[in-house]
């Protein structure tokens, strides 16, 4: 019940914005606005760096249509795990474009300190994607993070996406992990209405949309998971939303 109370209060949300979504379909070309989409990557097993469950490639399919169905026109960014390169390698593929590997948007260390897992380099990730990875900007070896907790992943995420909006034209497609959709919604509300995302549970392929004007202004549109099958909503190795029949 919870579920879908809450994808009828994001319906109705939605709806308040819709004008302004169809205004700005085509991205920055319209009134100077251009659109941000940040999505959490698909269900992943525990431990290291994993690749997707069969279920996590299912959810970034749906994640890819729907990004395709919104006539998506700019850039795709992702965080240099494979979970979250297998993730938006179902839209670069879908929209024939190349992901932008940004390690300002890895995930979170859960202690101090670099955590115990390498990461793979930019020429691994080309391997297992041919075709798919953008050679600009170039990953660096050593591109996992010590300090990637609290006030400096969400201070890393921001300056990125900044730089971003500053640095490219048309929309943003960022997919990534819990805490950074996190961060980047609780940054783009301080910026724009102030919409809390406090206690906001970030489902596997949760997609959060934002609008930015050319003055830096963000506008909410909306948040959810509404294109997956709730069957096969998840939070990570966990068990499903709902229970199989």
């Amino acid at each position: 019940m919870l579920f879908f109370k809450r994808h009828i209060f994001v319906f109705l949300f939605s709806l308040s914005f819709l004008l302004d979504a169809g205004a700005f379909a085509s991205g920055v070309d319209d009134g100077g606005f251009r659109r941000v989409f940040v999505a959490r990557h698909g269900q992943r097993p525990s431990g290291g760096d994993p690749a997707l469950t069969r279920l996590g490639v299912l959810q970034a399919k749906h994640l890819a249509e729907r990004i395709k169905s919104v006539g998506f026109d700019g850039g795709i960014y992702a965080s240099p795990y494979l979970r979250t390169v297998e993730t938006a390698a179902q839209t670069a593929e879908l929209l024939g474009l190349k992901i932008k590997l940004e390690p300002a948007f890895q995930e979170r260390t859960h202690i101090h300190g670099t955590p115990n897992v390498e990461g793979r380099s930019q020429r691994e990730l080309e391997g297992m994607f041919p075709s798919m990875i953008s050679p600009n900007p170039v990953l660096k070896p050593s591109w996992v993070a010590g300090d990637n907790y609290g006030e400096a992943l969400s201070r890393r995420a921001a300056d990125a996406l900044e730089r971003i909006l500053r640095d490219t034209k048309g929309d943003v497609f960022i997919v990534t992990h819990k805490a950074v959709v996190l961060a980047l919604a609780a940054w783009m509300s301080n910026s724009g209405n102030g919409v809390k995302f406090e206690n906001f549970e970030v489902w596997n392929c949760e997609l959060v949309y934002f609008i930015v004007d050319s003055k830096g202004r963000f506008k909410f549109v909306s948040a959810g998971v509404d294109f997956i099958p709730p069957e096969e909503v998840t939070n990570n190795f966990k068990a499903p939303l709902l229970p199989a029949n």
